[in-house]
């Protein structure tokens, strides 16, 4: 599972990706991140429960990836089966459709090690 996990980070601005449980358990990461991970973890599983509650509420269908953008950094959550994220980070600036189309190209790879 790392080694998809790494192929992210050889995208420019890519710090890295992991793959969690919905509930924030990590089970694999390949961040270069120098942030608190373990905060990231459990705020970026809330992110995506507060996704899916309002994507409940609207009757909007199932929730598929979640993007924060911050002063120095953009987070893409995407949703992988019904019970993990692929959290990847990345600096601004960073191109978020090549980030996008690789989480396309890994997304069957993941789904196949979980």
């Amino acid at each position: 599972m790392l080694e998809v996990l790494e192929n992210f980070n050889k995208i420019d601005k890519v710090l890295g990706a992991m793959l969690l449980t919905v509930e924030g358990e990590v089970l694999a990461s390949s961040l270069e991140f120098q942030r608190q991970e373990e905060a990231l973890e459990t705020w970026m599983a809330k992110i995506i429960a507060l996704g899916k509650s309002l994507s409940a509420s609207l009757d909007l269908g199932d929730l598929n990836q979640s993007y924060l953008e911050y002063a120095g950094y953009n987070f893409t959550a995407e949703m992988i089966g019904f019970k993990h994220i692929l959290v990847v980070v990345a600096d601004v600036g960073a191109n978020l459709g090549r980030i996008r189309l690789e989480i396309r190209k890994q997304r069957k790879a993941l789904e196949g090690k979980i």
